[in-house]
């Protein structure tokens, strides 16, 4: 048995080392944004920074060095009344990650409450997200396409809001680039590692793909988020592809 042990941990690790190499394969627009750019990931609630967007902010910041990464959370996650702590872990996740204190925001606003059962106002949502692209004039914009991978409420709205804004024109998303975050069905979201394969045959328009040193480094900011770390949670962290792998759409005013 623990031959049989042994030689499937060597062929996984095969795996993620011929996954990882042929990362250098792909054409470098898309598995890289260029240094200059400036990054705002505009999140629902706090940990969603880590439990999805994770490889995009440690390579943006680790591996691209990107000038300035900005995360932008539109709720505090105040649903079962740990606002403040929410608030907090956030900020200790972020830093972990490698993103400044002095670029995160946290959102309290009645309008946008942590709650999947209540619709966001696209009208207040539009706003904010306006105030904090003049605020931080980012060149590249990421959040959940239209299916949130968690199928949230919440993270559908924000992908409605900002895919509706670059749809129209919206004189705020003039020559600015948006990426959506491509969701996978339940299968593949918990296959980590072995989902590269599958992801590198796909179609999308970014990839990034991280080692195991920053996978865990993930996984540390995300147990900043102690008020969230549930049993189911830990499991996620173990075995969700989006520890190790981000895939994006750019969403254009031709196809939004």
């Amino acid at each position: 048995m623990a031959f049989y042990l042994l030689i499937s941990m060597f062929v996984g690790m095969l795996v993620i080392y011929k996954c990882i190499s042929w990362q250098t394969q792909i054409p470098e627009r898309k598995r890289k944004l260029k240094q200059s750019e400036r990054l705002l990931v505009v999140i629902a609630h706090p940990d969603d920074e880590c439990m999805f967007f994770g490889p995009l902010i440690v390579t943006a910041v680790r591996k691209w060095c990107l000038e300035d990464v900005f995360v932008l959370c539109c709720s505090i996650g105040n649903h079962y009344g740990m606002g403040d702590i929410r608030k907090r872990e956030l900020v200790e996740a972020c830093e972990i990650l490698g993103v400044h204190r002095d670029n995160i925001k946290c959102i309290d606003d009645p309008a946008l409450p942590d709650d999947p059962e209540v619709d966001w106002s696209q009208l207040r949502l539009r706003s904010l997200i306006t105030d904090t692209i003049s605020e931080w004039n980012p060149s590249v914009i990421a959040t959940f396409d239209e299916s949130g991978v968690s199928e949230h409420r919440n993270h559908r709205d924000l992908s409605r809001c900002l895919t509706a804004m670059q749809k129209n024109a919206a004189y705020c998303m003039k020559g600015r680039r948006l990426l959506v975050l491509d969701t996978v069905n339940s299968v593949r979201k918990y296959l980590q590692y072995i989902d590269i394969p599958i992801t590198l045959y796909g179609d999308w328009d970014l990839i990034t793909i991280v080692s195991r040193d920053h996978t865990g480094r993930i996984q540390r900011a995300m147990r900043c988020h102690a008020s969230q770390m549930v049993w189911f949670r830990w499991l996620y962290i173990v075995f969700s592809r989006y520890m190790v792998v981000n895939t994006f759409r750019e969403i254009s005013k031709q196809n939004a």
